[in-house]
C-alpha cells in the first residue's frame, strides 16, 4: 500500500469497501491513490468464440468491429425492435439445443430446449449461496407436488462447480444439489416441468457452451462479498437477464441496463451492516423453518430426502450454513416472478407496459461502461502506468516477435 502508485478495487462497490472499512485509514492519508477499476472479460472468447450466432445477428445489425471495440454495439440501442428480438430468441434456442446435446452426453440428463435454463456456475463457496438456489428448487418441488404451485413454466436449473479438496460443506452442497437432481428427475410427476443439473468437472471449455445458453444468470451472493465477479458479465454479455442481489458488479449491470429489465432482490452492504451490528453472528430469524423447508411432511428422511443416510454429517453441514443470511423469501418470490415474465414473453403475453423486447436479454448493448470489459484500455493504462498507446504497441510487436 504504501508504495502504490494507486489502489483500486475491482467493482465500485468493492472500491467503496476499501476506502470505507478494509483501508480506512489508508484512504484518510491518502484519497488520491483510490479508485475503482472493475473487473472485465474478454468479449472475443465469450462472444465471438462461443456465440458465432449471436455474432452474426450482430454484425447484421450494428457491423463488424464491437470484437475490438465493444462501444460499437451502443448502435443497437435504436434498433430493438419485435423482429430483432425474434431473431434473438432464434439464437437462444439455438445455443440451448446445443448445449442439451452436450449434458445429455455428458450427464445423461435431458434438457428440453423449450425449458428456461436458469444458470448458476462460479466456484462453490458458501457466500455464492449455491445453497440457496437448492433450498429453493427442493421448495418448489415439494409445493409442485402438492399442489401449491400449479403454474411453473418448465424451467432447468444448471449447476457448475468445483469445492476445494477439504472444504466439507462446500461438498457437502455439492452432494446436496446432485441428491435433489436425481429425485426430481426421476419423478414423473414433476419432470415435464422441473429438471436439474449438476455438470461434471466445470471448466472454461464447458462454460463456453452453458453461458451462451442461459436464460436466467443467477448471481445470488450476499452485498458485500463478491469483489466483482465476471460471470455475470459473461452471462448478461450473451443476453442472460440477472437475477441477483446488490453485489460486486451486478450493481454496476443494473445501472447500465436498467434495474427494471433484471432482477435484483435482498439487502444492501448498509442494511447487512446494520443487521450485523444489531445481532452480532447470531443466526436472524428468517421467518420459516429450514428443517420444515428439507424435510416436508411427506418425504421420508430415510427414504427419499435430499439428505443421503450414508452421509450422516451432511444434514449438520448444510443446515448449519443456512444460517446465514439467506433472505429466503425474497430470493424466492424473485425465482418465480422471472420465470413467470420468461413463459408470457415467449407467448407475447406481457402486458402492454413491459417492453418484451428488452425483457429477453437484449440489454447486451448496455455493456459495463468505461473500460471495465475492454481486455486492454490505453486509457487505463495511461492514468495508472503511464504509458501511451505507442508504448503498447511497441510491447505488442516486441511480444509477438517473442512467440
Amino acid at each position: 500500500m504504501y508504495g502504490s502508485s494507486f489502489v483500486n478495487g475491482v467493482a465500485a462497490i468493492h472500491s467503496e469497501i476499501l476506502k470505507a472499512d478494509v483501508f480506512k485509514e489508508w484512504h484518510a492519508e491518502w484519497p488520491e491513490k483510490f479508485q475503482n477499476k472493475t473487473n472485465g472479460i474478454t468479449q472475443r472468447r465469450w462472444l465471438g468464440l462461443c456465440n458465432p450466432e449471436l455474432c452474426a445477428l450482430l454484425d447484421d445489425t450494428v457491423g463488424e468491429g464491437y470484437l475490438t471495440d465493444l462501444f460499437k454495439l451502443d448502435g443497437l440501442k435504436d434498433k430493438i425492435d419485435d423482429a430483432l428480438a425474434e431473431r434473438f430468441m432464434i439464437v437462444k434456442r439455438e445455443k440451448k439445443r446445443q448445449l442439451a446435446a452436450i449434458i445429455r452426453e455428458k450427464e445423461g440428463v435431458a434438457l428440453p430446449e423449450h425449458f428456461i435454463f436458469s444458470v448458476q456456475v462460479k466456484r462453490l463457496h458458501e457466500y455464492k449461496r449455491q445453497l440457496l438456489n437448492a433450498l429453493s428448487i427442493w421448495d418448489i418441488y415439494q409445493s409442485l407436488l402438492d399442489g401449491s404451485l400449479s403454474d411453473f413454466p418448465a424451467t432447468a436449473f444448471i449447476f457448475g462447480a468445483k469445492s476445494a479438496p477439504g472444504y466439507a460443506r462446500a461438498k457437502a452442497v455439492i452432494r446436496f444439489i446432485n441428491r435433489i437432481a436425481a429425485i426430481i428427475n426421476a419423478d414423473t410427476r414433476v419432470n415435464d416441468r422441473l429438471r436439474v443439473v449438476f455438470v461434471q468437472n466445470y471448466n472454461c471449455s464447458y462454460a463456453e457452451h452453458i453461458i451462451p445458453a442461459a436464460d436466467i444468470s443467477e448471481q445470488i451472493s450476499p452485498a458485500g462479498t463478491e469483489a466483482s465477479g465476471t460471470g455475470n458479465m459473461k452471462l448478461m454479455l450473451n443476453g442472460a437477464v440477472t437475477l441477483g442481489t446488490c453485489d460486486g458488479a451486478n450493481i454496476e449491470i443494473f445501472e447500465q441496463a436498467g434495474a427494471e429489465n433484471n432482477y435484483p432482490f435482498g439487502a444492501t452492504v448498509e442494511e447487512l451492516n446494520a443487521m450485523l451490528a444489531s445481532h452480532g453472528t447470531a443466526p436472524v430469524a428468517t421467518g420459516f423453518s429450514l428443517a420444515e423447508l428439507i424435510r416436508r411432511p411427506q418425504i421420508s428422511y430415510a427414504d427419499t430426502a435430499p439428505f443421503d443416510p450414508a452421509r450422516p454429517k451432511l444434514p449438520k453441514a448444510v443446515t448449519e450454513q443456512a444460517e446465514i443470511r439467506l433472505k429466503y423469501d425474497g430470493y424466492i418470490k424473485r425465482q418465480l416472478k422471472q420465470v413467470e415474465e420468461f413463459t408470457r414473453m415467449e407467448e407475447r403475453a406481457l402486458p402492454a407496459d413491459i417492453d418484451y423486447s428488452k425483457v429477453t436479454g437484449l440489454r447486451i448493448e448496455a455493456r459495463e461502461k468505461l473500460e471495465k470489459i475492454r481486455p486492454v484500455s490505453f486509457g487505463q493504462a495511461s492514468r495508472i502506468s503511464g504509458v501511451s498507446p505507442a508504448d503498447i504497441s511497441v510491447l505488442m510487436v516486441y511480444m509477438e516477435s517473442r512467440r
